[in-house]
């Protein structure tokens, strides 16, 4: 009956949360290229509806959108599989593991009009782990206090996202794009006739950019990529949150949270102690069925 319960409320979702963006004009990653990619799915349907970031062996990183509503609902966090260490979802290498906790920032409030967005779109999941790190498995380094992530930087985002607003069909295998970052107050130049507001605690990307001169290409995320990795040069400066469509980043650059400015957070809730249930879990475990 649980599962039920979920699948249903799971389609609603899906059919709600059109700004869970996904890769649109990207390319299929190499194996073991982003091994800190995960994949948020439905236990029961194992339908993919987010991503998210390994950052230690407890803990991913994804958006504040992604868990709301199962919160809100208050439904059971293991009704949500955390994928690790695929490229394909057929992959070997790849590993599950079970929810046990949302954590939601406190702080986190959606918009509807004009325009679907949200601020503090940040929340983490604790799963029952710890997770094993193997050679397709690891977690992403996050951005030092103070990381500034200029105009014009390059940066990859990584995704199971579809590929076009009109395309229901899911990758099979993972999709990377890169992108250049909008500067703030050029961005927000691009957005105000949605009345949204950028401020520093977003970062802006795009294909491309007119005000850097560059030929419009309209790549980025689209629907179900939210909550997955931006990184420049191994760091994770960004959590993908929201944009207009999958195909117009070049007139309405895609939001992403500014990892850097929620570190405080981040760290003021992640630890690396295994907790004392999962120690006692373990115990019993490694008791009763050793090899």
């Amino acid at each position: 009956m649980l599962m039920c319960k979920f699948s249903v409320f799971f389609s609603l979702v899906c059919m709600a949360y059109t700004h869970k963006r996904r890769i649109h004009n990207g390319t299929a990653a190499e194996k073991g290229a982003y091994p800190y990619q995960v994949c948020l799915r439905n236990l029961d349907s194992k339908i993919p509806f987010c991503g998210g970031s390994i950052i230690n062996e407890f803990y991913v990183l994804t958006a504040g959108h992604c868990v709301e509503d199962i919160v809100i609902v208050n439904l059971p966090p293991r009704i949500v599989e955390v994928v690790v260490g695929a490229t394909n979802f057929n992959d070997s290498t790849a590993r599950y593991y079970p929810a046990q906790k949302f954590i939601l920032h406190e702080n986190y409030e959606q918009f509807f009009s004009p325009h679907i967005y949200a601020i503090n779109d940040i929340a983490l999941i604790q799963v029952d782990g710890p997770i094993e790190f193997t050679p397709f498995i690891s977690s992403i380094e996050l951005p030092s206090p103070g990381y500034r992530v200029e105009g014009k930087t390059q940066v990859i985002i990584t995704g199971w996202g579809r590929f076009s607003d009109h395309d229901m069909n899911i990758p099979a295998t993972l999709q990377a794009v890169n992108l250049t970052v909008v500067d703030l107050k050029t961005c927000k130049a691009k957005w105000s006739d949605r009345a949204i507001n950028i401020d520093d605690r977003m970062i802006c990307v795009a294909g491309s950019v007119q005000e850097y001169e560059q030929t419009q290409h309209d790549a980025g995320g689209c629907l179900g990529d939210s909550g997955g990795p931006a990184v420049e040069d191994h760091v994770l400066i960004g959590v993908i949150s929201a944009a207009n469509s999958c195909i117009d980043s070049y007139r309405y650059p895609h939001i992403l949270m500014n990892v850097s400015h929620y570190l405080p957070w981040i760290k003021g809730r992640v630890t690396k102690k295994i907790p004392i249930w999962q120690q006692t879990r373990n115990f019993f475990k490694n008791l009763f069925f050793q090899d």
